[in-house]
């Protein structure tokens, strides 16, 4: 197996994604396609690396093997330059905050220390930006193709609520492996 195909594989299995959703998230028609990239037997377009790049927040070259380091501050901060308001653009054509598509039960918490970029680099690590970066693009992508997402509880609805009793436990076993939120709540590893 390449290394372009060992990293993929090792960031769909970090955030306990199905090869279907993985397709879909960083832009493939179908999970074959994606199984063909994911198993080395064909390599990725460079639209395929710019996408699963943004998606994840990681660095190109980190996919491609040519760095061991996933994670850039300067990307980063490019990628959360503009992060807030988070804005998604509706199938129907129209753009809307994120939040305001949640019922207020159901209502995302981004930790303050995050969404104030002063104090963003000096609270979380490169990794942890990374993993919220890559929560935020997911929740984006999955409400552009499917806004009733927010209504239904399914698990992207879920993944940065304010109160981890009421995480269903099968979504547990994401949030458990994300450092911040360990922090931000306690929830064990």
């Amino acid at each position: 197996m390449n290394l372009f195909a060992s990293r993929l594989k090792a960031l769909r299995s970090r955030y306990e994604l199905t090869s279907g959703q993985m397709a879909s998230f960083i832009g493939l028609s179908g999970a074959g396609s994606y199984s063909t990239l994911e198993n080395g037997k064909n390599p990725p377009s460079c639209k395929t690396l710019v996408r699963t790049a943004r998606a994840f927040a990681v660095d190109m070259d980190y996919l491609i093997g040519r760095t061991q380091k996933p994670y850039e501050e300067d990307l980063l901060r490019l990628e959360e330059k503009d992060l807030f308001p988070l804005v998604v653009s509706l199938p129907d054509g129209t753009k809307r905050d994120v939040w305001d598509l949640f019922p207020a039960s159901q209502r995302p918490c981004i930790p303050e220390t995050y969404q104030n970029p002063v104090f963003r680099e000096g609270f979380y690590s490169l990794q942890d930006r990374g993993d919220i970066l890559t929560i935020l693009h997911f929740r984006v992508h999955y409400l552009e193709t499917d806004p009733d997402v927010a209504k239904d509880g399914q698990y992207v609805s879920r993944i940065l609520l304010a109160d981890p009793e009421t995480v269903p436990a099968k979504d547990r076993a994401f949030l458990s492996h994300i450092v911040w939120l360990d922090r931000l709540w306690g929830i064990g590893k």
